[in-house]
């Protein structure tokens, strides 16, 4: 990995505490160690790690952009995502409560993906 900036802002416990208390949701310790070590920002030059966005998918919760038929997810989970970053060509990255894994909620595809991880 390389870093596209050399100005990292990483975010404190006590930050990470506050955000997790506002979305009312624990993030997966991956992610918290990420953010507590790197921050936001563009990484590698094709993904970005934002700070979540606990509202950005309640827009596309009525929406039928993507398969919900062997999906992570129920579209009526969909407003309950939380956004934690994004690719260059626009995919999501999201986590849910239920889900022990990272969701890619893709662009250029209707079929909602998964990246397992057994540490969160």
């Amino acid at each position: 990995m390389y870093i596209s900036s050399t100005q990292l802002k990483p975010l404190g416990g006590q930050e990470l505490a506050a955000l997790e208390q506002q979305g009312q949701f624990r993030f997966p310790q991956p992610y918290r160690d990420f953010m507590k070590t790197y921050g936001s920002g563009t990484y590698g030059g094709a993904i970005c790690i934002n700070c979540p966005d606990f509202t950005l998918l309640k827009q596309y919760a009525e929406e039928d952009f993507w398969e919900y038929d062997n999906s992570p997810i129920r579209q009526e989970q969909m407003k309950e995502c939380v956004v934690i970053g994004n690719s260059i060509d626009g995919d999501y990255i999201t986590i849910h409560s239920a889900v022990r894994g990272y969701i890619l909620l893709p662009r250029g595809s209707e079929q909602i993906e998964l990246f397992p991880n057994e540490t969160l």
